[in-house]
């Protein structure tokens, strides 16, 4: 099971279900993990520490499931305002979408390696 967003409340409310951890903890987490995160805290992400009064259970989902020790997969990269001040545009890095095309092409050199190796085998047969 890979690493999932902490802000998908469905996910996060069902795995503490699974667990007997009340569901009235989510908005908390959100509470705290925005605010953290706008404070511009750079450290390695402690949940016990950065999101106090959890049920000890609660912090093994998060740690296991949901970002680890860095719970925003993604970062704003910068931002671009309009030249009449109205509107901005925000570009994000997606570290998890990042990660996903690194394991897509990594797959995908894998099997172009296969079919070089099978192509090269029946070409070497041919000549035979």
């Amino acid at each position: 099971m890979g690493i999932r967003s902490v802000f998908d409340g469905g996910e996060l409310r069902r795995e503490f279900e699974k667990r007997g951890i009340d569901g009235k903890f989510v908005g908390i987490i959100w509470k705290h993990v925005i605010g953290n995160n706008a404070k511009g805290e750079r450290e390695e992400w402690n949940w016990e520490k950065q999101v106090p009064s959890l049920p000890s259970s609660a912090y093994a989902v998060l740690r296991s499931n949901f970002g680890g020790t860095n719970p925003l997969s993604s970062s704003l990269h910068s931002v671009f305002h309009s030249s009449d001040n109205l509107t901005s545009k925000l570009l994000i890095k997606l570290k998890v979408l990042i990660n996903s095309f690194k394991h897509f092409f990594k797959q995908l050199q894998l099997i172009l390696n296969r079919f070089k190796f099978l192509f090269c085998r029946m070409e070497h047969s041919w000549r035979l």
